[in-house]
């Protein structure tokens, strides 16, 4: 029903309150609904996967406690995505090459350098990283360790992304890398409470919304919560501290684990060449199946290869370097 200037009338309902009209009630509902005859019609499109089960999209996170390694790891990842290789046999296959784009709120420039000296003087390479012109082209660190760099700020209801997030949004958008990797989250929250569970499902949903428009995809390294360390669960999806929405929100998860006294002695390892050893297990993959847990070598300057363990006195002669999680 119209009045005379052509509009739909406003019926006043009990209490007083105004119902809008269809039309308006509508208006703002986003239309842009799966085509299904389209979809249907054509074969599903391939799957982007970055890192084995994580998507291009999408978000995931490494867990580890402090110390364990993972800054090293996803160094070593980001190499391997810059070169297209499998470095170190930290993948099953060369990935898709692409650039890279690593923030490191945690570590200064002078440890970002005997990291980065590290990864191209180790021998046994894939390539050789130190003249490799896709390895400089494509790997590209910051160091924003002492600059205050956040995410942004938490009102408690809503969220205002930071001067330096939307510039970093603006040069994912110039360089359309195909990983991006924050180390660590706790730093880059600056103040955010990680165990809000209505923040960080909002981080999370910024993130995403960082790297959709390229379809990379985002590595946030977290670390364990103390009561999983204290009781040997750090590989399990529950072990990141603070908000389960950090693991509820993101696509994947992958854990890095030390080897146990008990098991070192087990296979005649000392302590020192137990810290030496660490496994990085994969703990939730929501859009492919979980590769075995790979047993992981600490070389000369902390790289990290894959490595296969030595047996224990009841596993024969030959130990794995796997562990099947899909068992």
């Amino acid at each position: 029903m119209s009045n005379e200037g052509g509009k739909p009338e406003l019926k006043v309902v009990q209490g007083g309150t105004k119902a809008p009209p269809v039309e308006s009630a509508t208006s703002g509902l986003f239309r842009d609904y799966l085509d299904l005859d389209g979809i249907l019609d054509a074969p599903p499109p391939r799957l982007d996967f970055v890192l084995p089960g994580l998507l291009g999209g999408t978000m995931g996170v490494l867990v580890s406690p402090g110390g364990a390694g993972k800054s090293m790891l996803a160094l070593g990842l980001a190499a391997c995505v810059a070169t297209g290789r499998s470095m170190w046999g930290l993948l099953p296959a060369d990935p898709t090459p692409g650039p890279v784009l690593v923030v490191s709120a945690e570590d200064p420039r002078p440890i970002l350098a005997h990291r980065l000296h590290a990864l191209v003087n180790v021998p046994g390479s894939a390539i050789n990283l130190r003249d490799d012109d896709a390895f400089r082209d494509r790997f590209r660190v910051k160091s924003v360790q002492g600059a205050r760099f956040g995410f942004g700020s938490w009102t408690g209801s809503d969220f205002a992304p930071s001067d330096a997030f939307e510039t970093l949004r603006l040069e994912v958008l110039q360089d359309r890398p195909r990983l991006v990797i924050f180390d660590t989250l706790n730093r880059c929250l600056a103040g955010i409470p990680e165990n809000d569970n209505a923040a960080l499902g909002r981080i999370v949903s910024e993130l995403e919304a960082l790297i959709a428009p390229v379809g990379a995809a985002c590595l946030v390294l977290h670390h364990v919560s103390k009561g999983a360390a204290r009781e040997g669960q750090g590989d399990e999806q529950q072990a990141a501290r603070g908000a389960g929405a950090i693991t509820d929100n993101a696509r994947w998860q992958s854990n890095l684990v030390g080897l146990t006294r008990d098991d070192a002695k087990a296979r005649g390892l000392s302590d020192e060449e137990r810290t030496r050893w660490v496994r990085w297990a994969v703990s939730k993959s929501n859009y492919a199946p979980p590769p075995p847990d790979r047993w992981l070598w600490r070389d000369q300057g902390g790289v990290l290869r894959a490595r296969e363990l030595p047996p224990a006195a009841n596993e024969g002669r030959k130990g794995r370097i796997t562990h099947d999680r899909s068992e």
